[in-house]
């Protein structure tokens, strides 16, 4: 599989068959793009970056934080994680302190995106999105964005 770049629309594709090309003849977009011989096999748009709660959670990036609220007019911290995995179809608590205490623990060390990630001793809770990074809404005049999953003092971690 390769990964089209929109502003080359042309793919070069090799899995263990003879390597080939196709010319994008689309509006230019990123695409998979799988070939053999010159021939177009299949092609499909790349999946999401983020998906599930990470996805969802991601959309609401430059949200500002709101005391209390759970909405996409304005989160705060448990309420963007609360938010995000209703929209996936999770219930889960509405407090950090109660989600702190759902779910199944999760050492550090076994983080996978979308997992609970909670601070301050259950004070302040993200969602953690990968690559060393959480998602959370941080504080009072502040929106929800990314952050370092060690930019706070660690609490514990649950998955749902």
């Amino acid at each position: 599989l390769v990964f089209v770049d929109k502003d080359v629309g042309e793919a070069r594709a090799d899995l263990g068959r003879e390597v080939g090309i196709f010319q994008h003849r689309r509006p230019a977009q990123q695409q998979i793009v799988v070939v053999e011989q010159g021939k177009l096999l299949f092609e499909a748009p790349p999946p999401a970056r983020y998906g599930g709660v990470v996805g969802i959670a991601m959309q609401y990036l430059g949200v500002p934080y709101v005391w209390g609220g759970a909405s996409p007019s304005g989160f705060d911290c448990s309420g963007l994680v609360q938010w995000a995995y209703a929209q996936a179809g999770v219930s889960i608590p509405r407090t950090s302190y109660d989600q702190a205490v759902g779910g199944t623990p999760v050492s550090r060390d076994d983080l996978q995106p979308g997992d609970v990630v909670l601070y301050y001793g259950g004070e302040h809770v993200g969602i953690y999105a990968g690559g060393g990074e959480i998602v959370h809404a941080p504080t009072s005049g502040e929106s929800v964005e990314r952050a370092p999953v060690d930019s706070m003092p660690y609490y514990r971690a649950r998955r749902y």
